[in-house]
């Protein structure tokens, strides 16, 4: 089954698991989207029954899922490299490049545990990488709990960058969440990924020769290499020699001042008919820090700023890496890179880049609904949600200052906690429904939202809702009150404007009562799904009301109400709609599950890492000490 394909079917009626069948097949041996069988059985007749036979459209389906359907065929587009060299180890050796997890650890017994029912659904994807796919839904912050079996050794989670150093030799357990972002996958400590640019070729692009190669070499190891193999991707001529490979091998060293030297050499054997002459060669030394020499075949290399150029090096913060671009290099040249890395400002890039990446999302999410810290000042500032989610922007605007970019990351760690506890002290709403009521006795109508409103007016009876409430967190909102004397005559109000139509000393020893919040006419274009509250005054019974829906306003008026304010304020028409400021629980745990989540995880890893800083693990795997 190491080439087994899936009929990746959807998007169906579960867009969720559509889109992790889409990640899950993008480290599969064969991928492949399908159709629901057109042309046999239920859907040949299409539409037999509504929904049954949906087209496949994955670009098809809202924002939520098309950015992680696309990064993870992006990342499919990208790994060709590493996936067609595993083809040729199938072909020279019969091991293919899906592995049960016990065929490379088969003396360990979780290695065996893996079931139908989805518990320990992983493999080994090639060499170097383990791949743990989600197979079920989310919870209500739409994260997914996942168990996950981590052999010895070093493994870096790809999407964080989180390090977890497993010294056990049985191996360790652990449950870890994931956003539907985000796949499980984990890079071998010491692994060179070899891949090129996702999108250069939009059709075809599996059997082009590559213009360009990236070696990424992760942390973890002294010394070690990558390969990837080529051929001309359409005829048998390889069975006659024809192809070549092209390896990266490495090694690292440590002086006195603990500062490290990287010298890595790429060269190519083999040749075949249009293997290219030149190509560009970039090498990324994943969780290194600014450097302070970079040399090419004895050649000095520098600092292009904040754009990739030939023949230079630059930061790429988001992702902790430094890049180094050799240009468009000849094929049959053997390239000499030797790279000079002061000793690193803090204890480990651990987790750093799952922080800015999960803190991004945390920040757009409280977007959406204007929620994010400091949206609602005059002057805010930014957040520290948002100095957390720009550290990578940061650190690739600093990448040429080494006191401003070691001084990020030594705060990093007391800006996640500041940020975590920005997000703790936050307070959600659920939007409540205005509540028409009606006196019997007195013939008096009231508008409640608020829980102080509904005790207030206990005598009255329920008749219709009337929309719902808008949250105080709003810019456009206000409070809107009522008002009763002694002699029980109402009014209602909007911050400070008062209705003429009762003197004002008539409520001398007024009572006042909060109705609920409506939305200002400012609001009007920016809101959806929100209707009018018009403003009713009863000059017998000397009583206002306010109502929002037609049924409401005909009743009102059949009781001798008459219209002084066709619109009082707006009032949003459901209470599920997203509306600006409405920052309900589910929005609230998501944002602060992102990060308190991976903080956990982190904690929990350290109690099973080695924290000896030793040279063959270069790095410890906790970022931050309690």
């Amino acid at each position: 089954f190491g080439f087994w394909s899936h009929d990746i079917l959807g998007p169906g009626d579960d867009i969720e698991l559509f889109v992790r069948w889409i990640q899950w097949g993008s480290y599969s041996g064969v991928m492949r989207s399908h159709d629901r069988g057109l042309s046999s059985g239920s859907c040949y007749t299409f539409p037999t029954v509504e929904g049954d036979c949906p087209v496949v459209e994955p670009w098809n389906v809202p924002r939520k899922y098309f950015d992680p359907i696309r990064q993870a065929l992006q990342q499919r587009a990208a790994l060709v490299p590493y996936i067609y060299t595993q083809y040729r180890k199938a072909f020279d050796t019969g091991l293919s490049i899906i592995r049960p997890m016990y065929y490379d650890y088969p003396e360990l017994e979780n290695s065996y545990n893996g079931d139908r029912f989805g518990n320990f659904s992983q493999y080994m994807f090639g060499d170097d990488m383990m791949v743990a796919p989600i197979v079920s839904q989310s919870d209500e912050t739409t994260m997914t709990i996942k168990t996950i079996f981590f052999p010895p050794g070093i493994w870096i989670e790809r999407h964080s960058g989180i390090e977890i150093n497993v010294d056990k030799e049985d191996g360790e357990i652990m449950k870890k969440s994931f956003d539907l972002s985000e796949i499980p996958v984990y890079v071998k400590g010491g692994a060179v990924i070899i891949e090129k640019p996702c999108c250069e070729v939009l059709t075809g692009g599996a059997r082009q020769q590559y213009s360009t190669l990236i070696f990424s070499v992760f942390p973890g190891k002294i010394t070690g290499e990558g390969f990837v193999y080529e051929d001309d991707g359409e005829s048998s001529s390889f069975l006659n020699g024809e192809f070549a490979w092209t390896s990266l091998k490495y090694t690292r060293s440590f002086d006195i001042n603990n500062t490290q030297t990287f010298e890595c050499q790429i060269s190519t054997n083999g040749s075949y008919s249009i293997l290219p002459q030149n190509r560009n060669v970039i090498i990324k030394l994943v969780h290194s820090t600014i450097p302070s020499f970079v040399s090419i075949n004895s050649k000095r290399v520098d600092y292009s700023g904040r754009q990739t150029t030939a023949f230079s090096w630059n930061y790429d913060g988001t992702d902790m890496t430094l890049v180094i671009n050799a240009g468009n290099v000849e094929v049959s040249q053997t390239l000499n890179v030797q790279v000079t890395i002061p000793e690193l400002p803090i204890s480990s890039f651990s987790g750093i880049k799952g922080y800015i990446q999960r803190s991004t999302l945390a920040k757009r999410n409280l977007d959406e609904v204007r929620a994010t810290p400091g949206s609602k000042n005059g002057n805010p500032g930014p957040s520290e949600i948002s100095k957390v989610s720009m550290t990578g922007d940061s650190l690739t605007f600093n990448s040429n200052n080494v006191l401003v970019f070691n001084s990020i990351l030594s705060n990093f760690s007391t800006s996640v906690d500041a940020a975590i506890t920005e997000l703790n002290s936050l307070q959600y709403f659920n939007s409540n429904p205005f509540i028409q009521l009606f006196n019997q006795n007195t013939g008096h109508y009231a508008l409640c939202s608020s829980q102080n409103c509904l005790l207030n007016h206990s005598g009255y009876k329920k008749i219709r809702e009337e929309g719902y409430s808008a949250s105080p967190l709003n810019p456009f909102s206000v409070k809107l009150i009522m008002f009763r004397n002694s002699e029980n005559i109402t009014e209602i109000k909007t911050k400070s404007k008062r209705s003429d139509k009762i003197p004002k000393d008539q409520f001398s020893n007024e009572n006042e009562i909060e109705i609920g919040y409506i939305l200002t006419s400012e609001a009007k274009n920016l809101e959806t799904h929100i209707s009018a509250l018009s403003l009713y005054f009863n000059s017998n019974a000397k009583n206002y009301v306010a109502v929002s829906t037609l049924e409401g306003k005909k009743i009102v008026e059949k009781s001798g109400f008459i219209l002084i304010n066709p619109i009082l304020g707006y009032v949003h028409d459901n209470p599920s709609f997203p509306a600006l400021g409405s920052l309900n629980k589910n929005r609230l745990d998501y944002s602060i599950s992102l990060l308190t989540s991976q903080f956990e995880e982190q904690r929990k890893i350290t109690k099973f890492s080695d924290k000896t800083k030793s040279k063959d693990r270069l790095v410890p795997n906790e970022l931050f000490q309690n």
